[in-house]
């Protein structure tokens, strides 16, 4: 059986905890576990694809190969934060 069901922890941790375990992940929680590893590749590259420190190098990946997955799971680079309106 799978961890997958544990919506409470990251989806990267439980593949990591299923890995670990002998356990097999099922074919949604395979794309959520991916899905996770590659924000937070992106987060550690502060949102950088391509280059020196970028996520593409992180992940050991050709940049268009990243730009591709990045498209095809929708993901995008949260808003930053805005300071309140005063007046």
């Amino acid at each position: 059986r799978s961890s997958a069901g544990n919506t409470s922890v990251p989806a990267a941790r439980r593949g990591q905890e299923a890995a670990a375990a002998g356990q097999y992940l099922t074919e949604a929680a395979l794309r959520a576990f991916e899905r996770d590893n590659l924000v937070l590749a992106l987060q550690a590259a502060d949102w950088r694809v391509s280059g020196p420190g970028g996520a593409a190098e992180l992940l050991g990946v050709r940049p268009t190969t990243l730009a591709d997955r990045i498209r095809r799971m929708g993901i995008s680079r949260p808003e930053p934060a805005r300071p309140p309106r005063i007046g």
